[in-house]
């Protein structure tokens, strides 16, 4: 179920997200048109992450990504959190005159839902990092049909957003899969890298199928260097 705090996330998220894309091109239409893309991606990313919380008897709860503590002690607590996938996103835009568009702007907690709360009942690491890459792969499932169709920029904004979504950084998804998972993160965080990488020289499949190839070459190289 999505809470009326989350809606208002979800819009506003999309509402920066649109400002972000038209900012170079700037009309209030182009911002209106960038703003309801924004909002698919985003709808669609916290969507994928509640449909898979569902699988563990859970529920996820997104907000606007804020920094309650600048370092690990819990005296190092702000008093007031930073609304910090507001003012990262805006300040890389405007320091860079609108070529760096940093777009990772909403994160998420997940817990149980209330009538299948045990004794000691919780979410495994692992759980919280499919779930946090389910969003993810919920952009790169549309992005697959967007290509299909032609709809290639609406495309390209989904794969741009899972991948700032999977950085491993503060309370992001891509922290939850690294500390679930480094071997699914590496794999993930590859694979859409690869995407970006690869659709500027190459068609949708050829790219697809390298960039599955290449995301496994870096696993298991990961894999038998460090973990085997």
């Amino acid at each position: 179920m999505i809470t009326k705090k989350e809606v208002l996330s979800i819009f506003l998220a999309a509402i920066i997200l649109g400002y972000i894309e038209s900012f170079t091109k700037f009309t209030w239409i182009n911002w209106l048109i960038f703003s309801g893309m924004g909002l698919a991606i985003v709808g669609v990313h916290v969507l994928g992450q509640k449909i898979c919380a569902t699988v563990f008897d859970s529920d996820t709860e997104t907000s606007i990504w804020k920094m309650e503590r600048f370092w690990f002690p819990q005296s190092r607590y702000f008093k007031t959190p930073i609304p910090t996938g507001l003012l990262i996103p805006l300040s890389a835009l405007f320091i860079s005159f609108g070529y760096f568009k940093f777009m990772t702007l909403i994160t998420f907690e997940a817990s149980p839902l209330p009538h299948k709360i045990k004794p000691f009942s919780k979410i495994t690491e692992y759980q919280l990092a499919i779930i946090a890459l389910s969003g993810s792969i919920a952009n790169m499932v549309i992005a697959f049909f967007s290509f299909l169709f032609g709809f290639n920029e609406f495309a390209m904004l989904n794969i741009y957003f899972a991948f700032f979504s999977l950085i491993p950084f503060s309370t992001l998804d891509g922290t939850k899969v690294f500390f679930g998972s480094r071997l699914l993160w590496l794999f993930s965080f590859s694979f859409v890298l690869a995407l970006i990488i690869l659709f500027e020289v190459a068609g949708l499949w050829p790219t697809i199928i390298s960039a599955v190839i290449i995301a496994l070459a870096i696993m298991v190289a990961y894999f038998f260097s460090f973990e085997a």
